[in-house]
């Protein structure tokens, strides 16, 4: 689900309605439009980092984050299959 700036939202919407105020809306309908925009929650996200697990060169059971640098050992030659996020939040998926 895409999501939007609350803010800008408002400061868009009042924008639009006070260029057809006049035309059947009014200074209290955009009022209005920009308080229904400001009680709609916001939602708790963050940008979703993306990395990719690196192969050590001297030992090639040992990768290392490409984001934070954290090493891990799998001998199935797939990190991203058992280890698709690194603990710092990058998605293993470069």
């Amino acid at each position: 689900m895409p999501y939007i700036d609350r803010d800008t939202a408002i400061k868009k919407a009042i924008v639009a309605c006070i260029k057809v105020v006049g035309h059947g809306i009014t200074h209290i309908d955009a009022l209005k439009v920009a308080e229904c925009l400001g009680e709609i929650p916001v939602a708790d996200i963050a940008e979703v980092r993306h990395g990719h697990w690196r192969q050590n060169m001297y030992c090639k059971r040992i990768f290392y984050c490409s984001v934070c640098g954290r090493h891990i050992e799998d001998a199935t030659q797939n990190p991203k299959e058992f280890f698709p996020y690194c603990h710092c939040g990058a998605k293993m998926d470069g």
